[in-house]
């Protein structure tokens, strides 16, 4: 155990100071205008102990210390070692988050007081409702207050919904229920965004993106943050918002790599990575779940949208939406100022602080493509492609068996490696897994019935006025639960009172934009988890919930009143 401990150690030891050794010298040629860093690298770092026998710092010295070590031992013995290396903290940058007691009792003591008040606001015959509300406010509580890790507290949902009696059957019925949307087709294509992003690494297409981008615009990082987030929209169209920000978070990490962890401007980024992804999700109506949902819904009541009526709305409004969620991020940028980047700004002259604003250079080396990643960079194409057209998916039983299709063969020809495999952020799938459980629990307590109910009856008559009031119901539940379980559950409803007021398509095509609108929590759609959970390479997260809120709030405030103005004016225009 020991000796795997060391060679542990060793390894990171390796890449750590390698990569340190290349910052700092990437650092004096900023500053003095020199250029020693490749010449550094070859002739000094590279030819060292610290290179291998490809003369590349990767670590293959050590790696293969550690491989002749593991192949002593039997898989058993090699598993316990492996999880008593880890549990001891031998990697560097792991780190072990535990549960904060005192904030966990708080969010119980939330919970148990909403139980207690909830028969003065929900009807008595609602018990399932109450004690779903008494779960909401408990789990919501932790995961706004980080009592645990936020995988944590979502795989506990299902069980402690089982416990409460949230959903009607016996026990064994509502767990199987539960675990039954836990692993729902939504995985499977972020599994699948997983598996497509070690392909765009291997072929460099990550560090590529980002060096073009750095080039174009590294002296203006506003306008930098501008031209990712109508990347994202624009991906998001083509591979949905599920797939996007995973490809999107490749790119952006060679960048993000070479600024400190604290700085506002990578939580620019990432911010405005989720934000445009979540307006992305409205483009088409398969690029977000909530947008197949909305349309299934009203093709069941006997209506349609074509693709020209939805793509002349959602286009110029996404544009404007995108434009109005950047200018947000430039208000927060200007006071999302931390006290360990205040220091260092208080430090640098004027020179070096107009310096410190220009994005980094992207350096990495350069490696011909292979054909065995050629291969699998066009079976990723191919794989997007049938996304992005659904009878090709359908073939194969629609996009989540295609999804698994690829991940599968990329297994079986070696395009990824086990290694590679075990190590995507599963952690990731839980955390959504548990949302997809508390919103089927919000579901069919009744709750949600119960609170859209209570709106129903205090509903406008008027086409805009009653359009306004389904977007604040709409991007009020979407804040709470997911937007795609918001979207199956309100989406009949609006539905319903849109037929009512002689707006039926108008009022299903801006309610299934609106499910896409809220951003303050980061647990409510996919693009918010994936860059809540983005870290650097010492297990430091860029962002946090406090993040979230602050620039989520307005961004979601601003979003919806543009969707209840230039939104319903688009629509009107084009006749819906």
């Amino acid at each position: 155990v020991e000796l795997h401990k060391q060679a542990v150690q060793l390894t990171d030891f390796v890449l750590l100071n390698a990569e340190a050794l290349r910052k700092i010298v990437k650092k004096l040629d900023k500053e003095c205008g020199t250029k020693h860093q490749k010449s550094f690298l070859q002739n000094k770092v590279q030819q060292s102990a610290l290179g291998g026998s490809n003369h590349k710092c990767d670590g293959q010295r050590p790696r293969a210390c550690r491989r002749r070590l593991e192949a002593l031992v039997s898989p058993e013995l090699l598993s316990t070692i492996r999880e008593q290396s880890e549990s001891k903290g031998s990697a560097a940058g792991l780190k072990k988050v535990t549960l904060r007691v005192n904030r966990v009792v708080g969010c119980i003591f939330a919970g148990m007081l909403a139980f207690v008040v909830a028969p003065w606001g929900l009807p008595d015959d609602a018990e399932r409702a109450q004690r779903c509300l008494a779960l909401l406010v408990a789990v919501v509580g932790m995961w706004v207050t980080e009592a645990a890790p936020f995988e944590a507290t979502a795989m506990m949902v299902p069980p402690i919904a089982v416990s409460m009696k949230v959903l009607e059957g016996t026990s064994v019925q509502q767990g199987k229920a539960l675990l039954g949307v836990v692993f729902s087709d939504s995985l499977y294509l972020v599994l699948c965004g997983f598996v497509i992003s070690s392909v765009f690494s291997r072929c460099q297409l990550d560090c590529r993106a980002a060096a073009l981008l750095q080039r174009t615009l590294g002296h203006r990082p506003f306008l930098f943050v501008l031209a990712v987030m109508f990347l994202g929209v624009f991906l998001s169209a083509i591979v949905s918002n599920v797939t996007a920000p995973i490809l999107l978070l490749e790119v952006l990490k060679p960048l993000l790599r070479d600024l400190p962890t604290d700085s506002r401007f990578s939580r620019m980024l990432l911010l405005g990575l989720a934000f445009s992804c979540n307006v992305g999700g409205m483009t088409t109506p398969i690029s977000s779940p909530q947008n197949v949902a909305a349309l299934a819904t009203l093709r069941q009541f006997g209506g349609d949208l074509t693709w020209a009526d939805w793509l002349q709305v959602s286009i110029p409004f996404c544009c404007v939406a995108v434009v109005a969620a950047w200018v947000v991020l430039l208000c927060h940028h200007a006071r999302d100022l931390s006290p360990g980047e205040k220091d260092r700004l208080s430090a640098m002259t004027s020179e070096q602080a107009v310096a410190s604003r220009r994005i980094p250079e992207v350096v990495y080396e350069k490696r011909q493509v292979e054909p065995g990643d050629a291969l699998a960079l066009v079976g990723a194409g191919v794989t997007l492609g049938a996304f992005a057209y659904l009878p090709l998916a359908n073939v194969f039983g629609g996009t989540a068996p295609t999804a698994l299709l690829f991940v599968a063969i990329c297994l079986g020809t070696g395009a990824i490696s086990r290694q590679t495999f075990n190590a995507y952020s599963w952690h990731l799938l839980f955390l959504i897994g548990g949302g997809n459980a508390l919103g089927l629990c919000v579901r069919n307590s009744g709750l949600l019935a119960v609170l859209t109910h209570a709106a129903k009856h205090h509903l406008a008559s008027s086409s805009w006025a009653l359009t306004c009031e389904l977007l604040l119901v709409l991007v009020a539940a979407t804040t709470f639960v997911s937007h795609t379980v918001a979207a199956l559950v309100l989406m009949p409803l609006v539905v319903e009172l849109g037929d009512a007021a002689g707006i039926r398509e108008l009022a299903v095509l801006l309610g299934a934009l609106g499910c896409s609108v809220a951003c303050a929590l980061p647990m409510t759609s996919f693009p918010n988890v994936n860059s809540l959970l983005a870290e650097d390479d010492l297990g430091a997260a860029w962002l946090g919930v406090r993040h979230f809120l602050l620039a989520g709030i307005p961004t979601t405030g601003v979003v919806a009143v543009l969707l209840g103005t230039v939104g319903f004016a688009l629509a009107k225009q084009a006749g819906l």
